[in-house]
């Protein structure tokens, strides 16, 4: 299965009312326009659709101190172009905390949760009296991420890292399958020069997915190693590259007691990016590729994304944001 998703245009603006001590209060206002090759994650007959967002937030936060913070909630109402049946409101909220533990080492735990509409095919007779898929509102997605981050300064140019992550799906139709995501990592990046970095990593995941409808589901490790590089060959320019080799473990459980099935792939991922630096705000690339939760079809899925983004600074007060992104979806394996 193959699912592309082209986010064409957004425009942030934020207006922020004057910082009390440390604290700002930011407010905002998002428009997007997307374009999406297949809305439902169909195997054939596909559904394209576009829609139009338009996102309010508020956002509380601290951006220095021993203690920063950044607290916010964004509720988003979107419109399908041809699908008006998909009409509806999503939520998302964002947490992100930093401590400095010591002064060379700090603490970071960010959490995302969302809720938003999921989608699905139906076969309903046309206007000719022949069968047509159509899309509708299929329930609800309850969305948590979390991650936990320590970062240690060993050296002056010589820093580790170690991050411990949690995903989980919850779905409120039996047809889709909830997961919960596991994920580890360990860093560490020696800087000869503050142009220059070099390092390594080892990353791994686990994703147990649990089919209601068909118990029991499937379930796949990810291990990956990554060669880490940093540069900076202007003051005004950085890149930061993380690539390597990823092993995929898929198992599946038989039905009504049968054997189970096992898999292993190989494949590679990708973290790059891309920033430049200027005095009216700065931009940046971003290409990345990862495995990620399948959108409750139960199925070790790849997602590859290309992200360009423009920051623009207008006076002290208002910021613009805008960005396009291009997502493909790929199932390896999926569900017996």
């Amino acid at each position: 299965m193959r699912r592309r998703t082209l986010v064409l245009l957004a425009l942030l603006i934020l207006h922020g009312a004057r910082s009390v001590s440390a604290d700002q209060l930011l407010l905002g206002l998002e428009q997007m326009l997307t374009g999406q090759q297949n809305i439902c994650g169909l195997y054939e007959d596909e559904i394209a659709d576009g829609t139009y967002e338009i996102r309010p937030s508020v956002q509380l936060r601290r951006p220095e101190g021993t203690l920063s913070y950044d607290l916010s909630y964004s509720p988003t109402f979107e419109v399908f172009f041809r699908s008006d049946q998909l009409n509806g409101v999503d939520h998302s909220s964002r947490a992100t905390i930093q401590y400095e533990v010591l002064p060379v080492a700090s603490l970071s735990l960010r959490a995302d949760l969302a809720h938003f509409r999921s989608t699905r095919a139906s076969t309903v007779d046309g206007p000719t009296g022949n069968p047509e898929v159509v899309p509708e509102t299929a329930g609800d997605i309850n969305r948590i991420f979390a991650d936990l981050e320590y970062e240690h300064q060993l050296s002056r140019s010589t820093r580790a890292t170690g991050a411990f992550s949690f995903q989980r799906y919850a779905f409120t139709t039996l047809d889709g399958a909830d997961s919960n995501g596991f994920g580890a990592r360990i860093e560490a990046v020696h800087e000869p020069t503050q142009a220059f970095g070099i390092g390594g990593s080892l990353a791994g995941s686990l994703r147990r997915f649990k089919d209601r409808s068909l118990p029991p589901a499937l379930q796949n490790a990810v291990l990956n190693p990554n060669l880490v590089i940093t540069m900076s060959p202007a003051q005004t320019v950085f890149l930061s590259l993380r690539a390597g080799p990823a092993l995929l473990f898929t198992r599946s459980a038989g039905i009504a007691g049968g054997s189970s099935t096992s898999d292993t792939q190989v494949t590679w991922f990708l973290d790059g990016e891309l920033q430049k630096a200027e005095s009216w705000g700065h931009m940046s690339l971003a290409l990345r590729r990862d495995e990620a939760a399948s959108a409750g079809s139960g199925s070790t899925t790849l997602r590859d994304s290309i992200t360009a983004t423009l920051f623009i600074r207008s006076g002290k007060r208002w910021t613009g944001h805008l960005f396009a992104n291009w997502s493909r979806f790929r199932s390896r394996v999926t569900t017996l």
